[in-house]
């Protein structure tokens, strides 16, 4: 295992491969740089930097191939020669084009050419922009996220099958906030991945559990809400916690093959003493036809499927309202349509956070190439955007709570302000005098408790479900 160097500034880098580097090795550098770990993302096969010197920048076949092909034009063979040349700053190597100057490079001695590698690889500036973007979107949606489960968990009358489900969705997505998204951005920053192996295969297997419990979430609480409004005297056919176990254990399973493929591989240096923890990888080793189907079936099954199912139960659901609204109050018909546009809502966000990493996702699978040659530019901003876009769900849930459930923005008050429950206590004599009155009741006629019981039994069968819809 190669143990990462503590800094990312130019002396350590060079430093690093200094060690291990001698002179009489001058033949190119190769290696797979820059892996793309997004949920669903597949990699493709590592390309030699001599290839991409050929086939230039547009023979990459997705956006990860993409960085590798930037690196590549910048490090092509050099033959061994003892003439020094300057080493560019970072503001030139920001246009790759001037980089593609074969004669150049090939004049740079040994000393020169490993500067070259490791200013080449310090993070750009618009890298930097996106490791500050990151960092606010994990904080707002570590705080926002939490404060979800700390209301709903505290507060017994917020207890539904509604806000368990999405209290269900709020631990997904502090479980890709606070473990993937951290080692995600510096893998990608530094073009290397730095951690163990095991490290490796527990984030992907979290980032894909995670995407596997929000799609299945979401279904759930579609079904649930369509049983409540197109059969609201129905009894409940499954308990809610049971079901949210059940999801888990299926999203588990689910995301265990995946993981099982993955392993870490060394940028390769036909400098053979050339070794150094930057440019390693972490990708799976199957086959790219196997990737591609792999690729095409998660985006069918995970995302075009569920999207397709529950938009139909939202809009049968549409349908039962507008068929009903004479028949039921208007408060009543108020709260289910809130009901329903938050799950609309809801289900928006996740389609259009994650439909550009299965875009992606599929570009990668089948290597479909850009139009034309982009700069480093492009090529960061097609990388980060797709990923800001993924994590960015897991941010915006809280927020839509708070805008579309009242009960969820008293409660967020009151969980900022560390104000104490919502149940109001009675005075403690209006409390004794009820309680000598019910006494006093209950002595005089007894039939009267049971006649009591029995009619709130039946208006409690009536309205549980009816309760259910607007409890959110």
């Amino acid at each position: 295992m190669y143990s990462p160097p503590r800094t990312l500034h130019h002396d350590t880098v060079s430093q690093t491969i200094r060690s291990t580097s001698t002179s009489s090795h001058s033949s190119a550098v190769s290696g797979h740089f820059g892996h793309y770990l997004a949920p669903f993302v597949g990699s493709s096969s590592p390309l030699s930097f001599a290839l991409l010197i050929d086939r230039n920048i547009r023979s990459a076949s997705s956006l990860q191939a993409f960085n590798d092909a930037a690196l590549g034009q910048m490090l092509p063979t050099p033959i061994a020669t003892t003439t020094t040349t300057t080493v560019p700053t970072t503001t030139e190597r920001a246009d790759a084009a001037s980089y593609n100057d074969e004669d150049y490079l090939n004049a740079l001695s040994d000393e020169d050419y490993i500067d070259f590698v490791a200013n080449f690889l310090k993070p750009t500036l618009i890298e930097l922009v996106f490791v500050l973007v990151f960092f606010l979107l994990m904080l707002i949606g570590v705080i926002g996220n939490s404060l979800v489960v700390f209301v709903v968990s505290r507060n017994q009358s917020m207890w539904t099958s509604m806000n368990l489900f999405l209290t269900n969705l709020a631990l997904s997505d502090l479980l890709v906030l606070v473990f993937c998204l951290p080692p995600t951005v510096i893998n990608d920053v530094t073009k290397t991945f730095w951690f163990s192996e095991s490290f490796c295969k527990i984030m992907l297997f979290l980032q894909n559990t995670s995407v596997y419990v929000s799609v299945l979430t979401l279904m759930c609480i579609s079904i649930e809400r369509w049983k409540a409004i197109s059969s609201p005297l129905a009894v409940p056919f499954w308990r809610t916690h049971q079901v949210i176990v059940v999801i888990w254990l299926i999203s588990g399973c689910l995301s265990i093959p995946e993981p099982l493929t993955l392993g870490l591989y060394p940028a390769e240096y036909a400098r053979k003493n050339l070794t150094t923890t930057w440019g390693t990888r972490c990708k799976e080793s199957w086959s790219a036809e196997f990737q591609q189907k792999y690729q095409l079936t998660q985006t069918i099954v995970l995302f075009i499927t569920p999207l397709l199912i529950i938009s139909g139960f939202c809009i049968h659901m549409s349908f039962i309202l507008r068929k009903k609204a004479l028949q039921i109050g208007t408060r009543q018909l108020r709260d289910r349509q809130r009901a329903i546009k938050m799950l609309v809502f809801v289900v928006l966000i996740f389609a259009i956070s994650y439909m550009p990493v299965h875009l992606h996702n599929i570009a990668t699978a089948f290597h479909i190439e850009p139009a034309e040659e982009p700069n480093l530019t492009i090529i960061a901003l097609r990388k980060f955007i797709p990923r800001f876009m993924s994590y960015s769900s897991s941010v915006f849930n809280p927020i839509l709570y708070n805008f579309m459930s009242e009960k969820f923005r008293k409660e967020f008050r009151r969980a900022c302000c560390f104000g104490s429950s919502t149940t109001k206590p009675q005075h403690p004599h209006l409390l004794s005098r009820n309680s000598q009155t019910s006494k006093s009741m209950n002595r005089t006629s007894p039939n009267r408790t049971s006649i009591n019981r029995n009619s709130v039994n039946n208006r409690s069968l009536r309205s549980v479900r009816y309760a259910s819809v607007s409890a959110y």
